[in-house]
């Protein structure tokens, strides 16, 4: 398992509790993404758009912190940073400096 990757996933899943509007945000983000990507990322944004649509926050963060195959593939691809406000941002910087693996 990638170490790095799920501490950071638990920061992620600590940020969407507490600002469960990226998910929107990203859902939207993704819209406007897909139509226009034609490689092999297409298919992983795809595959984020439904699970963002289709989890709860409790299933969608048990996925973040998963050690299966493809919650270790996804989460080198998570969709979130570019919908993230400058203050959001900030917080998860922070939280990210002050990790310890």
């Amino acid at each position: 398992m990638d170490v790095r990757s799920l501490a950071d996933a638990k920061l992620w899943a600590g940020l969407l509790k507490k600002y469960p509007e990226i998910v929107s945000r990203t859902i939207d983000y993704l819209d406007d993404q897909i139509p226009q990507i034609n490689s092999g990322e297409k298919k992983e944004l795809q595959e984020w758009k439904y699970i963002l649509e289709s989890m709860s926050f409790q299933r969608l963060r048990k996925f973040l912190e998963s050690d299966s195959e493809r919650s270790i593939r996804l989460r080198q691809s998570l969709p979130f940073w570019p919908v993230l406000n400058e203050k959001e941002r900030l917080e998860l910087e922070k939280m990210l400096s002050e990790q310890i693996y």
